[in-house]
């Protein structure tokens, strides 16, 4: 095994500095990568590699798949990183069993907004182009988590 040795690297200490940040290597190592990626494609390691993943349906509920396991081991690996405090497997399961609620909600209100301004579009285009008047138009905004729906005028 080599001794280590600590790398040169350059870091910008603010914004009115121009020192531009990285290693003396990071050129190299990112040529070799690059190399290494294109080897791999088409290559019949990675075809049967990818061939053999198949997509899984998250089931909170099911202990026999293991997901919720993996989430909390994942998540307290990533919380010890950062100084959080961790959580416990019910825990874990509970937050996951409310994310996709939220999710559902989200993409509902969203499609509604979507669809609102379908609407505006298509009463512009129903009138002469002298009489479109952009004013008259809104820009929305929703925030679900203090439950705010505002419209207000552009500009």
């Amino acid at each position: 095994i080599p001794e280590w040795a600590p790398k040169s690297v350059r870091i910008q200490a603010g914004d009115d500095d121009d020192t531009k940040e990285g290693g003396d290597d990071d050129d190299v190592v990112a040529d070799a990568l690059t190399k290494d990626l294109a080897a791999l494609v088409g290559s019949p390691e990675l075809t049967a590699a990818s061939a053999a993943l198949q997509a899984a349906d998250f089931e909170k509920d099911d202990d026999s798949n293991f997901h919720i396991d993996f989430i909390a081991a994942s998540a307290n690996l990533r919380g010890w990183n950062y100084r959080i405090a961790e959580a416990s497997r019910h825990k874990v399961k509970m937050i996951a069993g409310k994310i996709i609620p939220a999710i559902a909600t989200t993409t509902c209100a969203v499609t509604g907004l979507v669809m609102l301004e379908m609407y505006k579009v298509i009463q512009l285009s129903a009138q002469a182009p002298a009489d479109r008047i952009v004013d008259g138009l809104r820009s929305s905004y929703i925030n679900l988590a203090v439950n705010i729906y505002q419209a207000a005028e552009p500009g």
